[in-house]
């Protein structure tokens, strides 16, 4: 049984691939908890010297790029045909403020929702446009 050596590289690719995003997925769910401990020792900084405050805030700000690159890696790693499905923009919106809340309200900033009450369900890529709307209000 012979194969075709392009045949067995593509599938070693493959095998690979999935490997990889299997890999990045639990990364990302440790990097996850890694975060939220950051996040509740946040909580506690004016307590602390601010030279733990400031190592808290830097561990922060590579959790978030180490976050990002997984994100990233993983979208190349999904296929395309699949993203899209029926969904709310309202939902999107609300699970994205959601996920900034705590860090917004350390930030004595504020968020206002003032969603449209009769939207329509829409064909959306609910990851792509969770991404816009979490980098339109890091921007806050």
């Amino acid at each position: 049984m012979n194969h075709n050596p392009k045949e067995i590289d593509t599938n070693k690719l493959e095998i690979v691939g999935k490997l990889s995003a299997s890999m990045f997925h639990e990364i990302r769910n440790h990097l996850s908890v890694f975060k939220l401990n950051l996040d509740y020792l946040n909580l506690s900084k004016d307590s602390l010297p601010e030279d733990i405050t400031d190592s808290i805030n830097m561990l922060s700000e590579i959790s978030d790029k180490m976050n990002h690159l997984l994100n990233s890696v993983l979208y190349l790693s999904k296929k395309s045909n699949d993203d899209f499905e029926i969904g709310s923009l309202n939902e999107v919106i609300d699970f994205a403020i959601n996920m900034i809340s705590s860090r917004a309200n350390q930030n004595n900033i504020h968020i206002i929702k003032e969603l449209e009450v009769d939207e329509p369900y829409l064909n959306i890529n609910r990851s792509k446009i969770l991404q816009v709307i979490l980098n339109l209000l890091k921007c806050l």
